[in-house]
């Protein structure tokens, strides 16, 4: 029949399971093909919304230490509230110590060496007036008070209780033995005389 077929001229039927199939492959790797490139697109997407993500978040991250200070300077938290509340600096330190070699540099202050005692409970002298010695000379008030100062802690063992206000300033009370400097320079040693103010 296929001899009869070819010689009579009628073309010859093509196989068309055959062409089925391979349609059905190129149908297949164009499949393929597409889902490959959705998946190197959504790979690249994910990536860079990552990316972003993690720029944001280092925007946010460098935005909220703007003004960070030390920790010492930040604001505590009120724990009821969740808002900033003021806190004080702790108060210094007392310290107690005793000392053998102190000098007067004035009627309210006293040299340690590396540092000065300014004595908190010691009045100031009167300025401008005079003061009477025991042996009857007077001189400015101020002068008087600072050598009965240093009279009173020289070659002694005064005990000074003191705060640090800088390295090099305090300030406290000083007492020798039992009775502080500022009772010892307040009680005078003979009675004044009038218009002339007494100091021994």
């Amino acid at each position: 029949m296929l001899a009869q077929l070819h010689h009579t001229g009628t073309p010859l039927p093509r196989p068309r399971g055959l062409t089925l199939d391979a349609a059905a492959r190129t149908a297949a790797v164009t499949a393929l093909a597409l889902a490959a490139l959705c998946a190197v697109a959504a790979a690249r997407w994910t990536a860079t919304a990552h990316a972003e993500a993690e720029a944001r978040e280092a925007r946010a991250l460098a935005a909220s230490f703007a003004g960070w200070k030390p920790f010492a300077a930040q604001p505590a938290l009120d724990v009821t509230r969740g808002l900033p509340v003021a806190v004080a600096p702790p108060p210094p330190a007392v310290i107690e110590r005793d000392f053998t070699r102190l000098t007067a540099v004035d009627a309210q202050t006293l040299d340690a060496g590396d540092f000065r005692i300014r004595l908190t409970d010691v009045p100031a002298p009167p300025a401008g007036e005079q003061c009477r010695r025991l042996d009857g000379v007077s001189e400015p008030c101020a002068v008087r008070a600072t050598t009965r100062l240093d009279l009173l802690v020289k070659w002694r063992v005064t005990t000074c209780r003191y705060t640090m206000e800088s390295p090099s300033l305090a300030v406290g009370a000083c007492r020798v033995g039992s009775a502080s400097l500022a009772s010892r320079l307040a009680a005078p040693a003979v009675p004044p005389a009038a218009g002339v103010r007494n100091e021994s």
